[in-house]
């Protein structure tokens, strides 16, 4: 017989434990891709801006990036994380709405721009959207050569998120 009130008193497993330390790096991460004015509102610890600094000068090499993520992970346990990911939606939402422009259309122009990071906020919003189907369109507009093309897929981009939105 298995004594659960053994294993709640254990704390958290070490599958839990990785869980969160993996979210930390993802919210670790989105902090790397915003610009240092964007940081200095979100009043985030010294050692934690200077962390994400550091991140910008390494090179591309993915294990230099990859174990300062580590690190900013780590610092990340000193923050208050439910409120920073507060304030970065407020950041990263679509909150510059031109006059006539549609949601879909907002999304289309920041997935076209942004990428990656990007249609990971848009799947969090709204999980029922296709992250493949988002990917390949972003594909095609980066590669994109000539304007008639490129506002093809941008309507194309549209239309789906239109359709889903």
């Amino acid at each position: 017989m298995i004594d659960n009130k053994k294993d709640k008193e254990a704390g958290p497993s070490k599958s839990q434990l990785k869980r969160v330390a993996h979210e930390q790096q993802a919210l670790g991460k989105r902090l790397t891709g915003l610009a240092n004015r964007q940081l200095r509102t979100l009043d985030l610890p010294d050692t934690l801006l200077e962390a994400i600094e550091a991140f910008h000068h390494l090179p591309k090499s993915h294990n230099a990036r990859r174990r300062q993520l580590q690190f900013i992970g780590r610092l990340m346990r000193d923050t208050d994380q439910p409120f920073l990911k507060q304030q970065l939606q407020k950041l990263e939402a679509p909150s510059c709405f031109k006059p006539g422009l549609t949601l879909a259309e907002v999304w289309t122009e920041r997935v076209l721009k942004k990428g990656s990071t990007n249609i990971e906020c848009l799947l969090q919003a709204d999980p029922s959207l296709d992250r493949q189907k988002l990917r390949q369109l972003q594909r095609k507009g980066l590669k994109a050569t000539d304007n008639r093309e490129q506002e093809r897929i941008r309507q194309q981009l549209i239309t789906y998120l239109s359709d889903h939105l």
